[in-house]
């Protein structure tokens, strides 16, 4: 058979391809293009060191697919592409092509050009896109490639509408602008995009982050509404270090199925949305990849609109828990959940995942997580343990988990492929752990119940007095027979036993009636129908001073001593120790009979002892000196 000749160049490779006859040059470090055979239909010239593009002559008039990456060519001008109407894919990536004022029309001819690639030619910069634009208008470009196409440390881009304006009319579907250094683009810019795209591709650019030199300067926000993305599939903001994100932003992103937002800054903007509205126009998205974007905590009804979503992707952040609403999510069927500090999931959402896993195969991802092993987190533990057993749930790469168990020597690292063995361990250390957390507690509960009982024992009569205090002050309570009680109303009220009342019905004859003094006697002037409690505090704290009429008949009653007491809290608190009590010893007792607090009293007060021997003169004396203290 004869060997097939398709160029000038006997280096060249002549292959027989489905789409006609194939020229392969490739990696023939070749300066200059060879001649071609008319019948030749696709041409590789990739990877030689061709300085210029071929001249029209050398190019078949009947070329399909022409390979010219990896060259060094810098010149996109001339006549190489005039008439090329059957050209289907043009390949230009990875040379050093630049833009000159005679680029204008040079894609014109290519009426059927679906595939062209302009990628990694740095110099060729944003500054292409409008004479491109243009003249592919008329043609049946689907997929247009200019990644990195600026240099990597110029300045800033801006994507203006006279840029994409004439992509209007074609029928494009893909558009890639990866690592472009782009900024903004126009407002209206991205409406130009025609109908028939389902793909955009503008990751790795600097939407926001630092300050670049621009007559808009930075762009450090999605804020959005951003128009044209009705038709749009597929939507890649990956690699843009956005760190805010606005609820308006997919407004008009219905239609999406897709979306990749990996490697950005969107944890804060995330984390704010407890409405769950960033997310809630997206009623079709299928896939949501938001790894890498630092999320410690997520609003839990942070993916409420997705309600088709079958692959999500949260790998990679600072979760620390899982409190997501996912009653909505009938079709998913992958959480990414790998490269996050989660320690253990709750009852409530062990729950969720076993409804999604009976709904469809569910697979989950938790890989490099922080679990713990302790008696808290034991019940999720087992969880796991019997749904990857029973496979309802698939954990990926199952036997790679493990947690973390504190013991005495530190942390102790549990693989999970042992999983069962040290569940069972466990549960046997934490019932020895309950039972003295049990006892423990239990006596510490009874130490704070005998000591509160003995505090409050201690100081009985100081908490009744405040409390009474603070109900009169605060209640308005008024007691006694007066409505509006001045202070100091009474001179003395009379604290007695009611066995004793004979004498104090000559106590009423000498100082009321003979010295002028106004008592306050509780069986005369307390008004009936208020609590006894109450009455006693007011009539202590509207007399100067409490006679105390200290008789075997007021030790056993339990009202004479709570009055008794009131009157040592009133000195004490309201009177600033001034002398209140005044000590009448009207009957003689044995000291064994005497309480500790009355003889305390006994011991630090003078008191007067009524005379019990029948004598008119120790009587008048009596009288005379118990006038005087009122003075």
């Amino acid at each position: 058979m004869a060997k097939l000749q398709c160029s000038s160049e006997p280096s060249c490779k002549c292959l027989m391809d489905s789409d006609g006859l194939y020229a392969d040059c490739s990696h023939q470090n070749l300066t200059e293009s060879p001649i071609f055979s008319p019948d030749v239909k696709i041409v590789n010239l990739s990877h030689n060191k061709l300085k210029c593009l071929p001249s029209r002559e050398r190019i078949p008039d009947g070329l399909v697919h022409l390979d010219l990456s990896y060259n060094f060519t810098y010149t996109l001008s001339g006549d190489s592409f005039q008439g090329l109407r059957n050209l289907t894919i043009l390949l230009l990536q990875h040379n050093k092509l630049r833009k000159h004022n005679h680029t204008e029309g040079i894609f014109e001819d290519l009426r059927n050009i679906q595939i062209l690639d302009l990628s990694y030619n740095i110099n060729l910069t944003s500054k292409i896109l409008r004479s491109l634009s243009f003249d592919l208008q008329n043609t049946s470009i689907r997929i247009l490639l200019l990644n990195k196409i600026h240099c990597a440390f110029g300045m800033g881009t801006k994507i203006l509408v006279e840029d994409v304006e004439f992509l209007n009319y074609t029928k494009l579907k893909e558009l890639h602008l990866d690592s472009n250094r782009i900024e903004m683009f126009e407002k209206t810019a991205i409406c130009y995009l025609p109908k028939t795209i389902e793909f955009v591709s503008v990751s790795d650019n600097k939407f926001s982050f630092g300050k670049y030199v621009y007559d808009d300067n930075a762009f450090y926000v999605w804020d959005g509404p951003v128009h044209g993305l009705d038709c749009i599939n597929v939507v890649n903001l990956s690699n843009n270090f956005c760190s805010y994100v606005s609820e308006h932003f997919f407004q008009y992103a219905g239609s999406s199925t897709e979306l990749y937002l990996r490697n950005n800054i969107l944890g804060f903007s995330l984390a704010r949305d407890i409405g769950g509205l960033i997310f809630r126009n997206l009623n079709k998205l299928e896939i949501l990849d938001l790894q890498e974007n630092r999320i410690s905590t997520l609003p839990k009804a942070a993916f409420q609109g997705l309600i088709y979503l079958k692959y999500l992707d949260l790998s990679n952040n600072f979760l620390k828990s899982w409190d997501i609403d996912t009653t909505h999510m009938r079709s998913v069927n992958f959480i990414d959940l790998s490269g996050n500090e989660i320690t253990s999931l709750s009852g409530e959402y062990m729950k969720d995942f076993d409804r999604l896993g009976t709904a469809n195969t569910l697979t989950l991802n938790l890989l490099k997580n922080s679990f713990m092993c302790n008696c808290r987190t034991i019940t999720f533990m087992k969880w796991m343990a019997e749904r990857n057993k029973i496979k309802k749930i698939t954990f990926l790469n199952f036997e790679d988990y493990n947690c973390t168990k504190n013991t005495e020597h530190g942390g102790e690292i549990l693989k999970f492929d042992e999983i069962e063995r040290h569940i069972f361990d466990l549960q046997r250390e934490c019932r020895s752990y309950t039972a003295i957390i049990f006892v423990t507690t239990g006596t510490f509960v009874c130490f704070l119940i005998i000591l509160c009982t003995g505090i409050v024992y201690r100081y009985r009569w100081k908490l009744r007095y405040f409390y009474y205090m603070t109900k009169s002050r605060y209640h308005e309570y008024k007691s006694v027979r007066s409505e509006n009680l001045p202070l100091n109303q009474y001179d003395a009220f009379v604290s007695y036993a009611d066995e004793d009342r004979v004498f104090v019905l000559r106590l009423i004859k000498e100082l009321e009636e003979e010295a002028g003094l106004k008592l306050c006697i509780h069986q005369r002037d307390f008004v009936p129908g208020f609590d006894i409690a109450e009455n006693i505090i007011t009539a202590v704290n509207k007399s100067r001073k409490t006679i105390i009429l200290l008789s075997p008949n007021f030790i056993k009653s339990s009202w004479c001593m709570y009055e008794l007491h009131i009157a040592k809290m009133e000195e004490i608190y309201s009177r600033n120790e001034e002398n209140v009590i005044s000590l009448i010893l009207y009957e003689t007792m044995p000291l064994q009979d005497i309480p500790l607090t009355l003889m305390d009293l006994i011991n630090q007060k003078t008191y007067i002892e009524f005379p019990n021997d029948d004598q008119e003169f120790g009587e008048d004396v009596f009288w005379s000196t118990l006038k005087e203290s009122f003075r």
